[in-house]
């Protein structure tokens, strides 16, 4: 899911998570406010975003907005897990 489908195809891939048909849905942060799916978990890869000097740590607000995924209305659970803290450093 990301912000460049059509409204068309947005339409169906919620339409499809929200029946069941569709288990996981990969996202970019255009969930993270305002879209209501029955997710019960939501993986945050990490804590940070692309800002106008490259990566940059999540908000408190943003990291919430995005773990509040889980648990909407129609989910039986609720998990968040976050895999790390902060981007990959070239090494």
């Amino acid at each position: 899911m990301h912000a460049g489908l059509t409204p068309d195809t947005r339409a169906k891939v919620e339409a499809n998570f929200r029946a069941g048909h569709t288990r996981v849905l990969i996202a970019t942060p255009t969930l993270e406010v305002g879209v209501n799916l029955p997710a019960e978990h939501v993986v945050l890869y990490d804590l940070t975003t692309f800002g106008l000097d490259g990566r940059q740590a999540l908000t408190v607000n943003a990291a919430w907005q995005r773990a509040g995924r889980a648990g909407r209305p129609g989910a039986t659970r609720a998990h968040v897990t976050v895999l790390g803290t902060r981007a990959e450093q070239p090494g």
